[in-house]
């Protein structure tokens, strides 16, 4: 089965989707998985159609989940992935959405960085140490911090 065979026109797809969409692939032997990108466009009109295997989910987000604000959590979690930010999320959310530590995580501290723009040209960072241990077992006062 193709892509196409699946998504027939923007009416499938009401009210407003996101111009790109995934196709979420659980790869063998462990069954990981894998996102492959596609352009929601190019499928409908026909310049693009790739093949689905089986268990393969297809996810097309709305306009503006797609635009909205991301946190990226990598390391010894469970689920390290792209989260949306929600308005007041701290560090130790973030962590119980990625499920949790994995058990040889060191939990003494955690880089934050977080990202701007400066004058519409230039990225910037800023890069803060995390007690993300305390942070989520809530043991230290100030420890959390807002995202």
């Amino acid at each position: 089965m193709r892509l196409s065979d699946v998504l027939h026109s923007y009416q499938d797809l009401l009210p407003e989707p996101s111009p790109v969409g995934e196709i979420i692939r659980l790869v063998p032997p462990d069954l990981h998985a894998e996102t492959i990108n596609f352009n929601v466009p190019d499928v409908l009109i026909g310049n693009s159609n790739l093949e689905l295997q089986t268990f393969d989910t297809i996810r097309i987000l709305g306009r503006y989940q797609a635009d909205a604000p991301k946190v990226t959590i990598q390391g010894e979690v469970l689920r390290p992935s792209t989260y949306p930010l929600s308005d007041g999320m701290t560090a130790a959310q973030l962590v119980r959405m990625a499920g949790g530590f994995k058990r040889d995580a060191m939990l003494d501290e955690a880089d934050l960085t977080s990202y701007g723009v400066a004058n519409g040209t230039r990225v910037t960072g800023n890069l803060v140490n995390v007690h993300i241990g305390a942070a989520v077992a809530g043991t230290e006062p100030g420890a959390d911090v807002p995202l």
